[in-house]
């Protein structure tokens, strides 16, 4: 709305920087109008009037003073580039009427683009959604009138309505195709018969009319006809793909392969392994092409991934054949069963209670396909499986470097049994679906134990369950991984070496505050000084340090057991966080007689900190005399090395990270690009931008004499102290951080 209101104002006339209104169209109008359809152009007249008299922006005027099937009308008119009539004004340059209106200053850049940033919509993935059969062309025109008029996002409407699924939004964005519905794989499928040279176009036609009226594969309907022989048209078909081929029925297939992937999958995926070397994987497939379900396959088993080209029919009859052999037991001398193997037999052997659920979950496929879950997350690098209950089935997506992304939706009649499966190894009442459960359990992978917390929550769909993946190699780091920069780390170290005093950390949930207490605790000497972490709740265990959980339930708060701590003889205490004024008071205390206190608190900058103990009423002078370090941080994406490319960025990004557009010709930034080692997202693996506040005796005479926020910021950054946004942009410069990321963490 402000926005809006903005953009009127300039256009007024006689306002300051309005823009003065010609009353005669000019020649880039005329051209416009000129190729526009008599009813278009009659309310794109009026549009313009109404901006002469009102002032108000055209583009303003058309979203709001239109019925809404003109607007979408006339915005599909401006998105197509001139036509070329005899005896009419045309657009040698094939340029969008839009384009035209811009130049001719009838409309701005950012008026037409109003939302669109917001909706994250990209033109060509609205194509692609559209040539893969997903969408028809007026449902795709339909949202974007909607989008236009109302502001909301474009793929926010399309799921709204029930036209699209997250998942398929997702994989559109990611890939720049979609995998195509049924008629459109047909339309594909078609023109590469013909291009083999194999089969006429009246084949083909005769060959889909056949397919559209029996539901038979179009291959097996040519093959059937004795069009072509199977083998010849699989071996021109793969060398269209660029693949081998592979007759199924006449293929030895390894178990071992089979045994990676679920036969759900599989089948939905239209794939599957036959031969395993090592770390790849020959995979047959219906569509090599389908670069999502390759993809998703790469992550599930952590292998390399070289497709082979199989017919459809033959790769449903082997899949079922495959997956219904008994396994065989291993001949002496064979190799030890794969971590993946033996996680699936303690997934079985778990599911002993809880008898009339279990027998529900314990199937072959639940197991299995919970397995893969919990095992594709740990191949991605996943900290969270979020299962999420849908209209349209359970959505499972990974969180990867603190975003998250869709892995794959599964059947809603597989919902029930999947939560059931995860509940039981979670020790959880399975019977129970109308109140919030936590649940814990450990899993061995290989060398390495993965401990994971499920919590449920009941929605009007059914139990959503996230499960959080605890490995505790990504949180036992030590000071100098954690991302600081040099001048930092001295101060940081030189902090933890102190006898006593607080040492807080603030940011947001998800900072990374944990990970930075749990590195500055293992710089303490455990072996001549107490240590004691309490903790809501324990998630990680400590070697050598006394580690006390919070419960609410028997008043086990953080101040409570912050007393009973001030009584154990500690030496270092740690506080998971500082939420209310009881604890704060306590903490303080303890910071001022003798203790080290490591805590965590609430605030957007390190300055901020002082602001919040103010809230939770500590006085200035209690405040000086136990803080004397507080370090805020944030965790940003690392750009994929592997993918990463050079680019210009836009001067408005530059601005906004404080850089002179002059200045930065002489650097190198990096965009992301996405590859097969980041799962084509552009990033991989996270590290921290730290702002660090000491507490000297300047800073301390600003607080004591009540200073403002601004005025301790600006006192402590001529004394040296980097911010946020300066220790992000040090990132950018080594070329580990993209600037987009930057400013995606560090703008409020």
């Amino acid at each position: 709305m402000a926005g809006a209101m903005e953009s009127n104002e300039k256009n007024y006339p006689g306002k300051p920087g309005s823009r003065t209104l010609s009353a005669k169209p000019s020649k880039g109008l005329d051209e416009v109008l000129a190729h526009a359809q008599d009813e278009t152009r009659r309310q794109l007249e009026d549009a313009i009037e109404k901006k002469k008299t009102t002032g108000r922006s055209l583009t303003d005027i058309l979203r709001q003073d239109v019925d809404r099937d003109m607007f979408r009308r006339i915005w599909a008119f401006l998105e197509k580039p001139a036509e070329e009539k005899p005896g009419e004004p045309a657009s040698p340059d094939a340029r969008k009427m839009k384009d035209v209106l811009v130049e001719g200053g009838w409309m701005t850049s950012d008026e037409i683009s109003t939302g669109d940033a917001a909706g994250q919509y990209d033109p060509a993935i609205g194509r692609a959604l559209v040539d893969s059969g997903a969408l028809t062309e007026d449902q795709l025109a339909d949202a974007l009138a909607e989008h236009g008029r109302s502001g909301a996002p474009v793929w926010r409407i399309l799921v709204n309505r029930g036209l699209l699924a997250p998942k398929q939004i997702a994989d559109a964005r990611k890939y720049g195709s979609l995998k195509p519905s049924s008629t459109a794989d047909d339309a594909a499928l078609a023109e590469m018969l013909v291009k083999t040279g194999l089969v006429t176009e009246e084949q083909c036609r005769k060959a889909m009319a056949e397919r559209k009226a029996t539901g038979r594969e179009v291959t097996q309907i040519l093959i059937d006809s004795r069009v072509a022989a199977k083998t010849v048209l699989g071996l021109a078909l793969a060398k269209e793909y660029g693949v081998p081929y592979v007759d199924l029925g006449q293929t030895r297939i390894d178990p071992a392969a089979v045994a990676l992937l679920p036969e759900h999958l599989c089948e939905e995926s239209r794939m599957l392994p036959i031969a395993l070397a090592g770390d790849r994987v020959t995979v047959a497939m219906a569509n090599p092409n389908d670069t999502a379900a390759r993809d998703m396959f790469r992550m599930m088993v952590s292998k390399e991934v070289a497709p082979a080209l199989a017919f459809d029919t033959d790769l449903l009859e082997a899949l079922k054949r495959e997956h219904a052999r008994a396994p065989q037991a291993p001949a002496a001398g064979a190799p030890a069963a794969s971590p993946l193997t033996r996680l699936k037999e303690r997934l079985r052997g778990a599911a002993g209670s809880m008898q009339e659920m279990a027998t529900m979950a314990g199937k072959m496929g639940v197991i299995d396909l919970v397995t893969s879950i919990i095992e594709g997350a740990i191949n991605s690098r996943a900290t969270d499986i979020h299962l999420e209950p849908q209209t349209y089935g359970l959505r499972v997506r990974y969180r990867i470097d603190g975003m998250l992304y869709d892995v794959m939706t599964l059947p809603e009649k597989m919902e029930e049994e999947i939560i059931a499966r995860v509940k039981v190894l979670s020790n959880m009442d399975v019977t129970e679906r109308r109140h919030p459960q936590d649940g814990h359990c450990s899993i061995e992978i290989g060398e390495k134990t993965y401990d994971m917390r499920a919590a449920t929550l009941p929605t009007v769909l059914g139990e959503k369950m996230v499960l959080r993946m605890l490995n505790a190699d990504e949180v036992f780091l030590g000071l100098r991984e954690l991302g600081l920069e040099p001048e930092q780390f001295q101060a940081v170290e030189a902090a933890v070496a102190r006898p006593y005093g607080m040492i807080l950390v603030t940011g947001p949930i998800a900072a990374g505050k944990t990970s930075t207490l749990y590195a500055a605790l293992s710089e303490i000497d455990i072996f001549t000084r107490n240590v004691v972490t309490i903790e809501d709740p324990v998630e990680y265990r400590l070697p050598g340090i006394n580690q006390v959980e919070i419960d609410h339930r028997v008043d086990r708060t953080f101040a409570n057991m912050l007393r009973a701590v001030l009584r154990q003889d500690a030496n270092v205490m740690m506080v998971g966080e500082i939420r209310d004024e009881d604890t704060a008071a306590v903490a303080v205390r303890a910071a001022m007689t003798g203790h080290m206190v490591f805590s965590t608190l609430h605030a957007n900058n390190a300055v901020g900190a002082i602001g919040a103990l103010r809230h939770l009423g500590i006085p200035p002078y209690l405040i000086t005399s136990a803080v004397h370090t507080v370090v805020a941080q944030r965790l940003v994406r690392k750009v994929c090395a592997r993918c990463r490319e050079p680019y210009t960025p836009d001067e408005s990004l530059l601005r906004a990270a404080g850089l002179d557009p002059q200045e930065a010709r002489r650097m190198i930034f990096y965009k992301a690009v996405g590859c097969k080692e980041c799962y084509r997202t552009g990033y991989r693996g996270r590290t921290g931008i730290f702002e660090i506040l000491s507490m000297d005796d300047a800073i301390k005479s600003m607080v004591l004499a009540d200073a403002g926020h601004d005025e301790i910021v600006k006192a402590a950054s001529e004394k040296g102290m980097m911010n946020l946004m300066q220790a992000g942009v040090k990132k950018v410069q080594e070329g580990a951080v993209t600037l987009e990321e930057l400013l995606r963490v560090t703008t409020l």
